[in-house]
Formats: structure tokens, sequence, C-alpha cells
């Protein structure tokens, strides 16, 4: 009985060791996606930041070429082509409403890139993964 008894204690021990070794295993998984939740976050955020300001730095632009024209700036080549004078309430209303809806501007530019990322995975045999 002896034997017996001895390996009754030698797979209890291993069961504990898988337990253990399983609940650590849970634990990096938890790690590792906790992780990656905060470096997509911190991109997303950051992407978020660099558009608007993109946005905003061609908000401006436009805004400054609207008043030269709106002086009475003639142009040459391609701004030649703009409108002599552009009304200052419809630049505004044009601003006000690019600013209200610049997250579903930075949405509609993030599910594009994924659909052409999608595009690229599939014409390359890959299963769509982006969603």
């Amino acid at each position: 009985m002896w034997i017996g008894d001895e390996l009754e204690s030698v797979n209890q021990a291993n069961e504990e060791r898988e337990d253990l070794y399983m609940e650590s295993v849970r634990a990096f998984n938890t790690r590792q996606g906790e992780t990656a939740r905060l470096e997509r976050l911190e991109y997303h955020e950051g992407q978020a930041r660099r558009l608007s300001n993109t946005i905003e730095s061609l908000v401006a632009h436009h805004l400054a070429e609207a008043a030269r024209y709106r002086n009475g700036h003639r142009g040459r080549g391609v701004h030649s082509r703009c409108p002599d004078v552009l009304e200052t309430k419809t630049m505004e209303a044009l601003v006000s409403a690019l600013l209200r809806h610049r997250s579903a501007i930075a949405t509609a530019m993030i599910q594009s890139a994924q659909r052409s990322a999608n595009a690229t995975l599939r014409g390359a045999g890959g299963a769509k993964v982006l969603r």
C-alpha cells in the first residue's frame, strides 16, 4: 500500500503544479491583454490628436487663404481658380461643422483604412481580420 500512497501523493503534487501553472498562464495572458489594450488606447488617442491637429492646420490655412482672396488677392496658378470673395459666414459655418464632426471624420478615415487593409489581406490570401 505504500507505493499506492506514494503515487497518489505524486499525482496530487502534479495536479497542484498544473493548477499553479494554469493560474500563472491566466495571469500572464491578463497582463499581456491589458498591456496591449493600453498600447492601443495610447496609439488611437495619439492618432486622434495628430489628425485633429492636421485638420485644424488645414482649416487655418484655408481660412488664411480665404482672407487673402476676400481682400482682393487674385493669386496665380491653381489658386487663381478660387472665388474672389468667400462669405465669412459660410467659412465660419464650414469650420464649425468640421470641428463638430471631427470624430465622425476620424471614424470614417479609420473605416476606410480598415477596408483598404482588409482588401489587401484578402488579396494576399488572408482572412478578414480588421473590424
